[in-house]
């Protein structure tokens, strides 16, 4: 291969930060194959992170999106991070979810807890 276009092709992953998706059409091949090619220049490919990092959220507002969205997967799309992202938060800030996976002893005293963490309730 020219090492003119290996270096355009290198040059538009590594410096200009193409998307591999956008490279790959343009020149015939699946995107797959081109980066089976980086790899074989020696190109080190940055690992990708699907989702961004973020805080964790207030408790209340979690609640409140829980409550709102009904489920952890539409919670997570509202923040833009994974489901397991969203349960450890639950999990964590003491939120009841629908779906808890403990035994009975467990799962009470752990609602019990979130009772005890609510500021006010009105009923």
């Amino acid at each position: 291969m020219e090492e003119i276009k290996k270096q355009k092709i290198i040059r538009a992953v590594i410096d200009e930060k193409i998307p591999l998706k956008d490279i790959a059409p343009k020149l015939f091949i699946t995107e797959k194959q081109l980066k089976l090619l980086l790899e074989s220049w020696g190109v080190e490919l940055p690992r990708k992170r699907r989702y961004t990092k973020m805080l964790t959220p207030e408790r209340q507002s979690l609640m409140v999106l829980y409550r709102k969205y009904g489920s952890t997967q539409k919670v997570a799309e509202h923040f833009g991070v994974g489901i397991n992202t969203v349960n450890r938060w639950m999990k964590e800030l003491k939120i009841p979810m629908k779906k808890m996976r403990l035994g009975r002893e467990e799962k009470l005293k752990f609602l019990e807890e979130h009772l005890d963490q609510l500021n006010n309730i009105n009923l």
